[in-house]
């Protein structure tokens, strides 16, 4: 008589419920780094746009405000910055906003409600990220 070989039903449900397992522990970690990655692209875009600014005051003697969705109207756009700079693939340029600019002082605002899909964009707690002029930055 021939002997025939291959998994036994047990064997195949006990494989099912180790990859399960795995995948569970998986995912989560998956969907941190992903808010993380997002974190940081957002963190590179007001990075770049305080280095305008900086350039700004150099020429100026002040820094400007910019209000939510506004770079296109200001004069840091394209002297100082470009719209490569400040759009990425999950923020562009309308999800930051330079605000409370004085003579010493100014702080970049991503607020993740204004971009193209904000849904998309979910940062998990940490989603309001702030720069000031110092490089501080808040909610990273």
């Amino acid at each position: 008589m021939k002997r025939v070989m291959g998994f036994t039903l047990i064997e195949l449900i006990i494989v099912i419920v180790i990859i399960g397992i795995l995948a569970a522990i998986a995912a989560p970690m998956m969907s941190s780094n992903v808010a993380k990655a997002r974190r940081s692209e957002a963190v590179s875009i007001m990075g770049a746009i305080r280095t305008a600014e900086r350039l700004y005051f150099v020429d100026h003697n002040e820094y400007t405000n910019v209000g939510l969705g506004a770079f296109a109207n200001t004069d840091i756009l394209g002297q100082y910055i470009t719209g490569n700079d400040i759009n990425g693939r999950y923020f562009n340029s309308a999800a930051f906003i330079v605000e409370s600019a004085s003579n010493n002082n100014f702080t970049i605002r991503c607020d993740v409600s204004a971009t193209a899909n904000p849904s998309e964009v979910n940062m998990g707690t940490d989603s309001d990220l702030r720069m000031y002029a110092n490089g501080y930055i808040n909610g990273y």
